[in-house]
């Protein structure tokens, strides 16, 4: 059985430091379960005290510091460039927890499901399942639905950014996960919802980053713009061709 290799990518605002240092020993404890090859990179948007003194503990568990005030899309590049011979990347949200041990090993099985064409898999749904839902019935062992788009985890080859490059940079808030998805998506491939036992410790966005929660929302809203330009139109021609199915 070959001992797959992952590379797990973190990218925090570390305004909640406990529970981020609570989700990375989450993941690390799966991770040692497994029979997989495995890093898991924990990305700071800035330098901070905190972060900057915490030990890991363990050589595969790494931090780095993106300098990027609010946006996620060069903290995810800053790992994607060090992909060497992995063979799944990973982008999971600082606040996301999954129960199901064997979750890694379940992703791993349905992303080599030839005709799934898997191109993200992910296990949040987003409103945006109220209008685009395609439920998987059949060739696969575990419930799941096509969406345009799901996050909260983002697991994908690695060699899919050969296909669609990295994350748009231009984003410095919100969208980066829904355009890289439909990237993903205009190429050919398929992105899926996983239903798996999860706990989502989100917060709002005004109590996401410290500082100035209106400087944030400015750079949110120039985010909307971004991407309502580039793929408004996209998206209505693609919910209309396929309707609501869930």
């Amino acid at each position: 059985m070959k001992n797959n290799k992952i590379i797990f990518a973190i990218p925090t605002l570390f305004t909640r430091p406990e529970l981020v240092f609570e989700c990375v020993q989450h993941l690390y404890n799966q991770c040692e379960k497994s029979n997989l090859d495995y890093k898991i990179v924990l990305i700071s948007n800035t330098n901070d005290e905190n972060f900057n003194s915490w030990e890991t503990g363990d050589e595969n568990v790494i931090k780095m510091v993106s300098d990027s005030q609010y946006g996620i899309s060069k903290a995810l590049n800053m790992v994607i460039d060090t992909i060497s011979d992995e063979d799944y990347f990973v982008f999971i949200h600082d606040d996301m927890f999954i129960f199901d041990d064997d979750w890694i090993q379940k992703f791993i099985d349905i992303y080599n499901t030839e005709d799934l064409k898997c191109g993200v898999l992910g296990v949040r749904p987003h409103s945006h399942r109220e209008k685009y839902c395609v439920p998987v019935k059949n060739n696969v062992h575990y419930q799941m639905d096509e969406l345009l788009w799901t996050d909260g985890v983002m697991f994908m080859s690695t060699d899919i950014f050969d296909k669609v490059g990295t994350f748009d940079e231009s984003y410095f808030g919100d969208r980066e996960c829904q355009d890289f998805s439909y990237k993903v998506f205009d190429v050919g491939y398929k992105n899926y919802m996983i239903y798996v036992n999860r706990d989502h410790r989100s917060v709002p966005f005004d109590y996401k980053v410290g500082g100035d929660v209106d400087n944030f929302k400015d750079k949110v809203q120039k985010s909307y713009e971004i991407y309502n330009e580039k793929w408004a139109n996209w998206e209505n021609n693609k919910i209309m061709e396929i309707g609501y199915q869930c």
